[in-house]
């Protein structure tokens, strides 16, 4: 429900995006794909440092040069650590204001992002297994390259969740979760 209310707010305001490319800007509508390195730092009665990659779809939508607002969603494998715990980020949705930084001539954006992230982790141990989402704050930043007025390579530094609680009784004892990513990826306008 939350995710549609998103799509139909970024449909809203890419219809009021349409002067900003009828001004000479980028088309304001973009989608994009990012490999995507997963940091899972772990918190509690037994710390530890999960790594997984996988990938990540985005769409958004320029509201002028220096303002966007865009949802992503992806998921990511699993890593196992030495007790034999496996954690897996199986989803991971967001949605951000995004403040750019136009530099030479709009070949180059710096930007960063601000919203909200939900990441549904699965963990097994054994036999037992067990999913929760976890949410809240999210925040990074990025740079895109320019080679064309329309495509850009994007790297970029998110954290998706900062200090969250996972408390489950039966798989991890009330431990805190970090969620950091690198992505590098494609973006385009259209």
């Amino acid at each position: 429900m939350k995710f549609r209310n998103i799509l139909l707010l970024l449909l809203a305001l890419g219809s009021t995006s349409a002067a900003y490319a009828a001004e000479g800007g980028r088309p304001a509508w973009y989608v994009g794909l990012t490999a995507t390195s997963f940091d899972f730092e772990r918190t509690g009665l037994l710390s530890h440092s999960y790594n997984t990659h996988g990938y990540m779809g985005i769409l958004g939508v320029d509201l002028g040069p220096y303002l966007a607002v865009e949802v992503r969603g992806g998921q990511g494998d699993s890593d196992r650590d030495a007790n034999g715990l496996s954690l897996m980020a199986r989803e991971v949705t967001a949605a951000y204001g995004r403040l750019n930084l136009p530099l030479d001539e709009g070949k180059v954006v710096v930007y960063a992002l601000g919203g909200f992230a939900a990441v549904n982790v699965k963990g097994e141990l054994g036999a037992v297994t067990h999913t929760k989402t976890i949410s809240g704050s999210s925040y990074g930043v990025g740079i895109e390259l320019y080679g064309s007025r329309s495509t850009a390579l994007r790297a970029e530094y998110v954290r998706y969740l900062a200090n969250q609680k996972y408390v489950d009784a039966g798989l991890v004892l009330d431990d805190k979760f970090d969620v950091n990513a690198v992505s590098f990826g494609i973006v385009h306008h259209f």
